[in-house]
C-alpha cells in the first residue's frame, strides 16, 4: 500500500535494517496508530515504534508466518534506546479494497478465510487472555470518555453512548473465548491474490483467543463502510455460515467496539 513518497535517512537505522533497504525508494504508509509504517519498493515494510511496543506483534507475526497466513518476518530489533524496528516482506497480492469492484467474490474470500483461521486450535498460543483485555479496555475508555460513534451501525440500533454502555453492561458476559481471531478484520488487512483467492492476513498485532463475533463484526462494518451497502455485511455472513453467527452478539460487539 503506497502512499506519499518520501526520503528516508537510513544511516540512523540498525545496519541489520539498512542491508535490505539500501537503493530503495520509500513512501509513508503509516496510519491512525502511533507506530510509523514505511514501504520500500525493494519488497519490504518496515514499522518503527517506541522501545517494546512491537514485541508482541512481531511474535503474532511470526507465528502466522508459520501457519501460512501471514508475511516473512525478516528482523525484530530493539536496538535503539527507545525504538522498535519490525522489519516484514511486502505480502504477495493486493489488499481487499483493491477488489471493491467484485464485491459477491470479495465476500466469499474473506469470509472463507476467516472460516479457516476460526477453525484453527493452536495448542500453545503465544498471547493468552485477549478477550479480557479486550472487555477491560473498553471500560477503561468508557471512563475516559472515549466514543466512537461510527461503530455503531444503524443495523444495530444503538442511539447513544450510554445506550451502548448499558449493553455492555448487561451482556458483556456473552461473550466467551470460542476462537482464533485476527481482531482487526477490516478489508485492508485481507491480502489477496484476486478476488477469489487468499494470499495472507497482516497487521495481526489483536490477533488471539477470543469471541469470533469480533472478527465478523469488524468484516461487515468494513464491507458496509466501503461498499455503502449493507447487502454485502449480510452476504458475507451468509458465506460465512448463518449457524455460527449471533446477530445480538454482533449488536454487543458494536457497543464495545464504540469504546475502543
Amino acid at each position: 500500500m503506497k502512499s506519499e513518497k518520501i526520503s528516508l535517512p537510513l544511516d540512523h537505522f540498525p545496519e541489520q535494517i539498512r542491508t535490505y533497504l539500501e537503493g530503495a525508494n520509500f513512501y509513508d504508509s503509516s496510519s491512525h496508530s502511533a507506530a510509523s509504517v514505511f514501504y520500500a519498493d525493494t519488497g519490504y515494510y518496515l514499522k518503527i515504534d517506541q522501545k517494546g511496543q512491537l514485541a508482541q506483534e512481531a511474535t503474532l507475526a511470526k507465528w502466522f508466518e508459520k501457519q501460512g497466513l501471514g508475511v516473512p518476518v525478516i528482523h525484530y530489533l530493539t536496538a535503539d534506546a527507545d525504538k522498535d524496528y519490525l522489519l516484514t516482506k511486502e505480502a504477495k497480492g493486493k489488499d481487499a479494497l483493491a477488489f471493491l469492484q467484485q464485491p459477491e467474490e470479495l465476500c466469499q474470500t474473506m469470509a472463507a478465510a476467516l472460516r479457516k483461521l476460526h477453525s484453527l486450535q493452536p495448542q500453545h498460543f503465544p498471547i493468552q487472555h485477549r478477550l479480557q483485555h479486550y472487555k477491560e479496555q473498553a471500560e477503561e475508555n468508557y471512563r475516559k470518555g472515549c466514543f466512537y460513534q461510527k461503530a455503531l451501525l444503524p443495523q444495530f440500533h444503538i442511539q447513544s453512548r450510554e445506550e451502548a454502555y448499558q449493553l455492555i453492561q448487561e451482556q458483556g458476559h456473552l461473550l466467551t473465548t470460542d476462537a482464533l481471531i485476527h481482531g482487526d478484520a477490516c478489508l485492508p488487512n485481507f491480502i489477496l491474490k484476486d478476488a477469489t483467492t487468499f494470499s495472507c492476513f497482516i497487521d495481526v498485532s489483536l490477533a488471539g483467543l477470543s469471541d469470533r463475533h469480533i472478527d465478523l463484526y469488524w468484516a461487515i462494518w468494513s464491507l458496509t463502510y466501503n461498499l455503502s451497502d449493507p447487502q454485502y455485511a449480510e452476504l458475507f455472513l451468509d458465506y460465512y455460515g448463518r449457524k455460527d453467527v449471533d446477530i445480538d452478539k454482533l449488536r454487543l460487539i458494536a457497543a464495545f467496539e464504540a469504546f475502543s
